[in-house]
């Protein structure tokens, strides 16, 4: 079984199906993407749905325990479902919505998540994404602005240090901090751990706060 997960360009994921007929004999293959490929013969498509309120509502308390947050863990059902009222099933925005709780009142940030083109979710997104960055620390800042010449496999903690040109005791207090903002992704092995982050951040630092030319401005 060959797993290829988060194939997030199109061009990328339409030329892997134009050949997969040629690879997949005797191997099988677990592709992971945002956009539903054309139907092709020998490929099963399967589309996951957002999550329901229950689910959504466990997962929630279950981030807010994880990041020490027993306020948002303890929370009452009316205040967690007012969050899924406006961000739907998302997982990731579920989180990012928890982690800002740590330092920003419930009714600030639905009211400035509310203030997007809630039709559109890349507004959506892009509310939430600001209001976490403008929380972080100049040096989480520092970290997260290098973080999309990162590869998609992650980065080492040396390799990090080198891109942000931070010393080593910043460079872990920044990584905690973007953690803990559900910014920053732990991939790799118990014995090589690496980092980066999702896909969405990385558009959203593109366009919104790096501004690199050519960048892809859906979210």
């Amino acid at each position: 079984l060959i797993i290829v997960d988060n194939l997030e360009h199109q061009p990328d994921l339409a030329d892997l199906l134009a050949r997969i007929n040629e690879l997949a004999n005797p191997s099988k293959f677990l592709i992971t993407a945002r956009t539903r490929p054309t139907n092709s013969t020998g490929i099963l498509t399967i589309t996951l749905d957002e999550l329901s309120p229950d689910d959504a509502d466990s997962l929630m308390r279950y981030h807010a325990q994880e990041m020490g947050l027993p306020g948002v863990a303890e929370a009452a059902a009316a205040d967690l479902a007012s969050i899924y009222a406006l961000t739907g099933g998302n997982p990731l925005a579920l989180k990012l919505v928890v982690s800002l709780l740590d330092v920003l009142p419930l009714a600030d940030v639905l009211a400035n998540v509310r203030r997007a083109e809630m039709d559109l979710v890349e507004g959506m997104f892009k509310r939430i994404y600001w209001q976490a960055w403008r929380v972080l620390s100049p040096q989480a800042k520092q970290l997260l602005k290098v973080m999309p010449l990162v590869a998609a496999s992650g980065g080492t903690p040396d390799y990090l240090r080198m891109l942000s040109g931070m010393s080593e005791g910043e460079l872990w207090t920044a990584m905690h901090e973007l953690r803990g903002r559900s910014l920053l992704e732990v991939r790799g092995t118990l014995e090589d751990k690496k980092y980066g982050v999702h896909r969405l951040t990385e558009t959203f630092l593109q366009t919104e706060i790096i501004n690199w030319p050519g960048a892809d401005t859906s979210l």
